[in-house]
């Protein structure tokens, strides 16, 4: 019985993990068509297999972010967290359909990142 209730507890711990869904393709995301200005140096998003993404926006010169954390899916989001000194760090993007790429909106700033790889 001791044994049946530790596979049981197993079994819900594994479920509960959070893994990467298929539906999001892994790879680096970034601005397709941007030219020199939106090179993989200045922004990009890797998403791994194993649940870990590397974020990197170096646009805004008064605000670097370059951060690593996990990741994970609900529905058609995408949500990033990560741990910095200055605190938690999140992101949400929304999938597009029928797109390799994701979106997001904070207040009227608008983004859309594509797997570069379909860029080319």
């Amino acid at each position: 019985m001791k044994g049946a209730l530790f596979l049981l507890a197993a079994a819900i711990a594994v479920s509960a993990t959070p893994l990467p869904d298929a539906r999001v393709p892994t790879g680096t995301y970034g601005v397709c068509g941007g030219g020199a200005a939106f090179n993989s140096a200045h922004l990009a998003l890797v998403l791994n297999g194993d649940g870990t993404f590397h974020c990197l926006n170096n646009l805004d010169r008064e605000e670097h972010v370059d951060v690593r954390g996990q990741w994970k899916v609900r529905g058609r989001q995408v949500e990033l967290q990560a741990e910095t000194p200055k605190g938690t760090w999140r992101e949400r993007y929304t999938l597009d359909r029928g797109n390799p790429c994701l979106r997001s909106r904070q207040g009227l700033l608008f983004s859309r990142l594509c797997l570069c790889a379909s860029c080319r």
